[in-house]
């Protein structure tokens, strides 16, 4: 259990590293604050919109 966190530490570490130097290199010079703010609501938002997709599926009718 140890190594699978440890694991998923790491990959996310790696992520938040080339995220930053993407933006650097774009010039946005944003902070970890910045950064998670956008992140956060990034995802949030592709949270928000994959829940209304599946609520607007049609539902099956077990008769």
């Amino acid at each position: 259990m140890r190594e699978a966190i440890i694991s998923i530490v790491e990959v996310i570490n790696n992520f938040h590293d080339v995220v930053i130097e993407v933006t650097d290199g774009l010039g946005l010079n944003l902070t970890d604050k910045d950064l998670h703010f956008w992140v956060m609501g990034i995802i949030g938002m592709l949270v928000f919109f994959f829940v209304y997709a599946v609520s607007k599926l049609p539902r099956c009718r077990l008769e």
